[in-house]
């Protein structure tokens, strides 16, 4: 993926930040770490308003030392001037953030979020807000990616309701969602058969990268046009998989001789369990392998003591994948929108 330059643009060359009816405001760029309180407070603030769970991974929440972490590596990268920060009379009350990507398509995206303290709501600042956020990415754009076709993108959970109607009222419509399942504890797992010359072998060093181009080989083509598909990077993905909370030994990979077919990889996170990957090669589909191989991985899961375990797809992923999940048991959990807007 690759990503902004890092070249801010002054911010005094910027539209002025404003919001009707509250004198005080103003807009600066994070500075740092030091913000990382104040962020954290918005978020806990956040929690029961906007039905936050602390733990899913799909949520715009970091705990305080996650989020000191993010700001530091965001500062080392200088990538600060992507951070916006709304204060009235110098106390912290709502930011946001940018993050640009190309999809395969050629299509530049510019993700603008957005969270005001509770507190707050109500009074214009998000509205005011995503407005600047927008005016400032196209400024990016002409900066940094001069006739590039480019859009927004926003994200809203099915539990953020009042940022759900701000998006709407600002024109941005959803194409896909990120549906998180939770599976029935009454579901233990089993080790079903495979189908004759398939067997479970494990991955070793020396096929760990066979087994990372099996899984971008399994999504290769599955959109015709490449139309919101972000590409799968073969080193970012092989580094995030040789990383805690990963651990191979629990990993579920079907071989067809020296061929690996697909591959279920599940993880142990601090909080529940989660179904990572579940990838099959064209090849070898419809031949019963994906079942087989998460019925294994949530055996093992349930073998280890994990109880809740949770996996994610999106709504119009062409393999439907969502038929597969709630056949052996996970239920919709929620839903995590995700919108665009056309420049």
């Amino acid at each position: 993926m690759e990503q902004s330059n890092g070249i801010p643009i002054p911010l005094a060359s910027l539209t002025r930040f404003q919001c009707p009816g509250i004198d005080s405001v103003s807009l600066r760029f994070c500075a740092g770490p030091e913000d990382a309180p104040a962020f954290f407070r918005i978020h806990e603030n956040r929690v029961e308003v906007d039905g936050v769970d602390r733990y899913s991974n799909r949520e715009d929440y970091y705990p305080l030392d996650s989020m000191k972490r993010v700001l530091l590596s965001e500062s080392e990268q200088h990538h600060l001037h992507l951070w916006p920060v709304v204060e009235i009379d110098h106390v912290i009350v709502a930011f946001g953030t940018i993050e640009p990507w190309e999809e395969e398509d050629g299509m530049w995206v510019f993700l603008i979020q957005g969270w005001v303290d509770p507190s707050w709501r109500g009074k214009g600042i998000g509205t005011a807000l995503i407005r600047w956020s927008e005016d400032y990415v196209k400024r990016l754009i002409a900066s940094e990616h001069p006739g590039a076709r480019a859009e927004l993108a926003a994200n809203a959970s099915s539990t953020e309701v009042s940022a759900t109607q701000l998006l709407l009222n600002e024109g941005y419509f959803s194409p896909f969602t990120v549906l998180e399942f939770c599976l029935d504890p009454a579901v233990q797992g089993e080790n079903l058969p495979l189908e004759e010359g398939l067997s479970i072998k494990a991955i070793d060093d020396a096929s760990i990268g066979k087994m990372v181009q099996s899984v971008k080989e399994a999504y290769e083509s599955e959109s015709e046009d490449g139309r919101y598909v972000e590409p799968l990077v073969e080193e970012t993905y092989l580094e995030e998989i040789t990383q805690p909370p990963h651990d191979r030994s629990i990993w579920q990979v079907a071989w067809d001789g020296q061929q690996i077919a697909g591959q279920v990889i599940p993880v142990i996170g601090r909080h529940f369990g989660e179904i990572f990957e579940v990838s099959v090669r064209k090849p070898w589909r419809r031949k019963g392998i994906a079942r087989a191989l998460l019925l294994r991985a949530i055996k093992t899961l349930k073998d280890r003591g994990v109880q809740d375990i949770r996996v994610y797809t999106l709504s119009t992923f062409p393999t439907k994948a969502k038929d597969l999940y709630q056949s052996v048991g996970f239920q919709l959990r929620k839903e995590f929108a995700r919108y665009r807007k056309p420049l």
